[in-house]
């Protein structure tokens, strides 16, 4: 009896051994926030950043940006999008926008008088943002992502036809820390400089 219960133990053991363990299904979500930010580059020099600099407190961070924003007519925030779903999920926000701005007109007739209309055409605003994120150890988040924005560059679309703009980022895969706003692109034309800043919180 002794050896048979031997036997069984081992049995079992060797069991527990060979069968694959189940994964436990993961049921949290991740939340990822994105923010197209336009600066100008006068502005961000102001705050102590220093193009091309070696030093790290020269570079530009989120609170330079901050800065920007926080003063008048040096920074906005673009266009922004935000995703949620569960890990290892893919998620798309698409968003369109068509705007109508008004344009005067004047026309001079055959009697020597101008006849004054207005017109209205018509411009599309679009962003597009998707994701696909992955809960690691220590709660970093694996992410693949693509962010696309088309928008009107004079924000006080006081000229017509306005200047309008494309820009996209995309990143196959990267590792992000939650909580915290990273900045994950940057492009600059003349004095007009775009920051595309991320951030990534996991939800239990």
């Amino acid at each position: 009896m002794c050896v048979l219960a031997m036997c069984s133990a081992v049995w079992a053991e060797d069991k527990n051994q060979t069968e694959p363990q189940k994964e436990k299904p993961d049921y949290r979500s991740v939340i990822v926030d994105a923010w197209l930010v336009r600066v100008d580059a006068d502005a961000l020099a102001k705050s102590g950043v220093k193009p091309l600099s070696e030093k790290d407190k020269e570079n530009v961070s989120v609170m330079n940006l901050m800065w920007c924003l926080s003063e008048p007519n040096c920074g906005e925030v673009v266009t922004s999008a935000r995703t949620m779903g569960n890990t290892r999920a893919e998620i798309e926000n698409n968003f369109q926008q068509d705007i109508y701005l008004k344009e005067s007109t004047e026309t001079a007739l055959a009697d020597g008088r101008t006849a004054k209309g207005r017109t209205s055409t018509s411009y599309n605003l679009k962003v597009d943002f998707k994701t696909y994120s992955q809960v690691l150890e220590n709660k970093q988040v694996g992410i693949s992502w693509s962010f696309f924005s088309r928008f009107i560059c004079d924000k006080l679309r006081s000229k017509l036809p306005p200047d309008t703009g494309n820009i996209s980022y995309e990143n196959h895969w990267g590792i992000m820390p939650t909580g915290k706003s990273v900045i994950v692109g940057q492009s600059q034309i003349g004095t007009d400089m775009f920051f595309l800043v991320m951030k990534a919180e996991i939800v239990e």
